[in-house]
Order: C-alpha cells, then sequence, then structure tokens
C-alpha cells in the first residue's frame, strides 16, 4: 500500500532537517554532531534523535530518497505489529487483535506521518512509547526489574525524537489504571513504578531546557481566551479525522471559519453538545457490558491523553493524530464485534454479511484516501525536483559568485494535503548552490519583488524567479549586476 511512496521526492522541511546536517562549519565528526544535538538546539525544537537520524541517513545515503521512505514504511509496520501486540492484552482475543493491527496499518487519517520524511519523528517516537507501554506491561505480570528498566529506557527515547512523547507516562500510567481498574489515589500513589514513569521526562525536560529549545510561540502557541473552543473542537476534528481520514480536513476547516465569526453561537452549540454528551454516556453505559466500557473509556482516554500537547492549538494537522489514531482503532473495533454479537440474533449468517460489508467500505473507503494522498505527495516531490532542474539550469554559470539574491515569486506551498514549501525554501536553494552567500526572498508579486531589488548602491546581482504550474522555475527579472 505504502511501497509506491519511495519514489516521492524531498519536500520542505526536509531540505531543513537536511541542511542541519549537510552545512557543518567545523568539528564534524559525529561525536562532536552528536553531543551538539543534545546540548544545543539554537532556539528551535529539541528533537536531538531526530537529528542523529538525518546525519546518519544523510551521511550513508545522501538525497536518495528512497531508503528515507523504506525506513518511514518499515516503521510504520512495526508499529502496526506493536498495536497488534498491545491489542493482545486489550482484547485477548488473537482475530480481533489482527483486526486491530490491520486496520491502524490502512487508515489514511494520519499519512502525512508514513509519507512525509519530515515527519519520521513520529513514528520513532510511536515505535518507542509503545514498546515502553508493553514492557511495563510485562513488567506488572512478571515483576522482572529488568523488564522495568528497559521500558525506562524506551521511555526516554521516545523524548529523543519528538516532543509527543511526553504524553507516555500519562500514557501508561492511565493504560495501566483502567485495566486494573483501580481508580483509587491512594493506591496509585503508593505505585513507585508510577512514579518512575516520569524520571525520564524530568531529564529531558532539564536536557530541553539547558539546550535553549523553542517552547511555546508562532504556530505552536496556545491562546488562552480560545483555549477551550480549540480543546473541544479539535477533539472532534482528530476524532473525525481517524474516522473518516483527510477527507474530513476541508469541512473541519470551514467550520472553524465560521466559528472564528460566530463565538458566542459556537460556546452554545458545545454547551448543548456537553450536555447531550453526559446523557448520552448514561444511556450508552446501559448497552455495554463493563469489559466492553472498559475498552471504550481506554481508547477514548488513549486518544486524549496522546493528543494534549495539540488540543490547544489553533489547528489540527494529519501527523498529530498518528498515535491517537490507536484509541480509535481499538473503539471501532470493538464496536464491529458488539455489532456483530447483536445481529447475531438474526442469526449468524446475516452477522457475517453485514458486518463483512461494513468493515469492507470502511477499508476501501481508506485506501482509496491513502492511494489518493500517495498521488498528491508524489506530485508535490516532482514539482520540488523540478525546481531543482530548472533552478540549476539558469544559473549553472553563476553558482560560484560570492553574492547574489534570488527572489522567488508563486512559491507553492500546499498540493490537496501534501507539503511542497510552506518553508525550506532557503535550504533546497542552498543545496542546489552550496553558496552561503546566496541569499532567498519571497514574494507574493513580481511587483514587490522588482521593489526590493537594488535598494542601496551595493547591491549583489540579483534575480526574479517565478514558479511555474509543474514546480519549475522561470526568471523574469536580473538586474545588471549580473554583468560586473
Amino acid at each position: 500500500l505504502f511501497l509506491p511512496s519511495i519514489n516521492t521526492y524531498f519536500v520542505g522541511d526536509d531540505f531543513t532537517w537536511l541542511r542541519w546536517i549537510a552545512d557543518c562549519q567545523n568539528n564534524c565528526s559525529a561525536l562532536t554532531s552528536f553531543a551538539n544535538y543534545f546540548t544545543s538546539s539554537d532556539g528551535f525544537f529539541y528533537r536531538p534523535g531526530t537529528k542523529i537520524y538525518f546525519y546518519l541517513m544523510y551521511h550513508n545515503f545522501w538525497l536518495n530518497q528512497v531508503l528515507y521512505h523504506l525506513v518511514s514504511i518499515s516503521l510504520h509496520f512495526l508499529i502496526s505489529v506493536l498495536v497488534f501486540l498491545l491489542a493482545l492484552k486489550v482484547f485477548k482475543n488473537k482475530l480481533l487483535s489482527l483486526a486491530s493491527g490491520f486496520v491502524f496499518l490502512i487508515l489514511s487519517g494520519s499519512t502525512e506521518a508514513v509519507l512525509w520524511i519530515s515527519s519520521t519523528g513520529f513514528l520513532f517516537t510511536t515505535a518507542f512509547g509503545l514498546t515502553s507501554l508493553l514492557l511495563f506491561i510485562f513488567w506488572e505480570e512478571t515483576k522482572k526489574k529488568y523488564l522495568l528498566i528497559l521500558s525506562l529506557i524506551t521511555l526516554f527515547l521516545s523524548l529523543l525524537f519528538q516532543e509527543q512523547g511526553i504524553v507516555f507516562g500519562v500514557f501508561i500510567v492511565l493504560y495501566s489504571i483502567i485495566s486494573h481498574n483501580n481508580f483509587s489515589i491512594r493506591s496509585i500513589l503508593k505505585r513507585r513504578d508510577y512514579l518512575l514513569l516520569f524520571i525520564p521526562e524530568i531529564i529531558y525536560l532539564l536536557m530541553r531546557f539547558s539546550a535553549n529549545s523553542h517552547w511555546f510561540s508562532g504556530d505552536y502557541s496556545y491562546n488562552l481566551i480560545k483555549l477551550p473552543f480549540n480543546f473541544v473542537g479539535n477533539i472532534l476534528g482528530y476524532l473525525s479525522l481517524a474516522l473518516f481520514g483527510t477527507f474530513s480536513l476541508s469541512l473541519f476547516e470551514k467550520i472553524r471559519e465560521f466559528s472564528r465569526e460566530h463565538v458566542l453561537e459556537v460556546g452554545l452549540i458545545i454547551l448543548v453538545l456537553t450536555i447531550i454528551a453526559f446523557y448520552s454516556y448514561r444511556f450508552v453505559k446501559n448497552l455495554f457490558n463493563k469489559e466492553e466500557m472498559r475498552i471504550l473509556i481506554l481508547g477514548f482516554a488513549l486518544f486524549l491523553v496522546s493528543l494534549l500537547p495539540f488540543l490547544g492549538l489553533g489547528n489540527i494537522t494529519s501527523r498529530y493524530s498518528y498515535l491517537s489514531s490507536i484509541g480509535i482503532v481499538f473503539i471501532i473495533v470493538m464496536l464491529s464485534q458488539k455489532i456483530y454479537s447483536l445481529l447475531r440474533i438474526s442469526g449468524k449468517q446475516i452477522a457475517v454479511l453485514v458486518t463483512t460489508l461494513m468493515a469492507s467500505i470502511f477499508i476501501l473507503f481508506h485506501i482509496i484516501q491513502v492511494q489518493q494522498a500517495y498521488f498528491e505527495w508524489n506530485d508535490a516531490g516532482n514539482k520540488t525536483k523540478n525546481f531543482f532542474i530548472s533552478l540549476e539550469a539558469t544559473y549553472k554559470n553563476y553558482w560560484s559568485r560570492p553574492d547574489m539574491e534570488l527572489h522567488f515569486v508563486n512559491v507553492p506551498i500546499k498540493l490537496g494535503e501534501a507539503w511542497i514549501f510552506p518553508v525550506g525554501l532557503r535550504d533546497a536553494a542552498w543545496f542546489a548552490f552550496k553558496n552561503e552567500n546566496v541569499r532567498v526572498f519571497e514574494h507574493s508579486s513580481i511587483v514587490s519583488a522588482k521593489a526590493s531589488i537594488g535598494l542601496y548602491p551595493e547591491s549583489p546581482p540579483a534575480s526574479i524567479l517565478l514558479f511555474l504550474q509543474d514546480g519549475s522555475v522561470k526568471e523574469v527579472y536580473k538586474n545588471n549586476k549580473f554583468a560586473d
């Protein structure tokens, strides 16, 4: 299903990650670089594990996108296996566990995490986090100390690849509490192994603080006034993303635009929905037995906890739903089993037929969306490839100039749900020239680009390049400094 994506070229942030590795000025040995990743983040995200991954990939495979995609696909398959193993603990049924692993594998809502090379950190974080959870479960069953130690180590490793790893301490404790139906605060506080789970997170936060890391600003900040609205809206958005795939994103954005202009009305709607949800829970509770309710609560709790770092943000993103979709998978599988058991009253054949039909429609719906996502990401990669080809052809005689300005107009940001150059254009241009003195600017129009050229006598050679439909660039203007 995902193998065709191995030929998709790098886009956007991929070039930023790779330039961090390639553009090393001094002390570029592996040990020095790795130590620097842990001790300094230059005011950006603290993801030393992800940087080490890109370092190893770049120095071994350079810009061969095939190997990067193979790693992502392999990680996604591994995580699906981990979901199967976790489902065995949840359902205690191999068939339902296999269904859980398969449904997670083909879900389309979080395909961005698999198809976008820059999102590999999410995959590593999820893989290490789920491994930590499974090891902790085995520790509870056997009380073998080495399992607890390994659980703490893998929990710490999950933190080094993406900030979402911070949820796994709560994630594991919550799973244990719900699984054992032990909600006594006194007994929870007596569990020293629960407290130990937060030691790796404390160490991580101290390391992150000392490395001068990016915390909350810009697109990654919370608006306290809008926080309740974002919280509720994002829960519904990520829920629809897991159930219906990226198809639901466009509808969600329209709803968000409406809510920005009708805050009072939306507030009343949220209040009504909360009341309905409360009474619906009381009604639904009577339809399920104790074990089924445990799985429902566990699935929703895992879904909610996984999204805690993102629910307060002013937008939703496909890759953020990768871990949280596991909880929804458990709910989907449990509800499917419930529907089957209710239909058996009318006969086993009818139950099998209806359940199989519903499952087939759901699976086909998501597979089609995964294929659509592949085509979008592949086309986005072709645009960045055409960008390189046209840029190098236009400036093959100027790459070694001591200084030069490139002013880009009509920079493509997105194709469907696939990113092209939301950021990373400067870093992509650097790979084309490997010249620190080439300065890159982005403009909304040719007029504004011309207005910024030659504003001072010492202006360097400058040209304006217009992005075409296929991603290539065409030079539409250059000043006379190129003749100097």
